[in-house]
């Protein structure tokens, strides 16, 4: 999520109550320390750590949790992060059409979501079905 840039989307001035201003300069400083966007970095002693299998969620229709905080954030570690050698693993994005924020959302995206998701899962750790 874009921390420092939330208030400018649908429904994201209603979240300063919760993150604080990104207006206020002392708020702005503190917000840009644990914004996921801003903070994607391999860390500097180590030569060998890569960031985990990662899958971000966002649907198409989502009005309260835009998608291009989903867009920017896996552009941003696909960017920093995927073109190292250290990180073989994968860093996607899911978005799903014609679905919203998590409530109301039919039993058919539900059990998609869920395909999809434990099928990463079952993926990233190398996991093999038994019958």
């Amino acid at each position: 999520m874009d921390v420092v840039r939330f208030n400018h989307f649908p429904a994201g001035e209603s979240w300063t109550s919760d993150y604080g201003s990104p207006q206020n300069v002392t708020q702005f400083e503190y917000l840009l320390k644990y914004s996921p966007l801003h903070n994607v970095r391999f860390p500097e002693s180590d030569n060998t750590t890569q960031y985990p299998a990662t899958l971000l969620f966002t649907a198409d229709h989502d009005d309260r949790v835009v998608p291009s905080h989903s867009y920017k954030l896996i552009a941003e570690m696909q960017h920093t992060l995927g073109r190292d050698k250290r990180q073989r693993n994968p860093l996607l994005l899911l978005v799903q059409a014609d679905a919203g924020h998590g409530a109301g959302k039919p039993t058919s995206k539900r059990i998609e979501e869920y395909t999809d998701m434990y099928s990463f899962i079952c993926k990233s750790l190398d996991l093999d079905f038994e019958e």
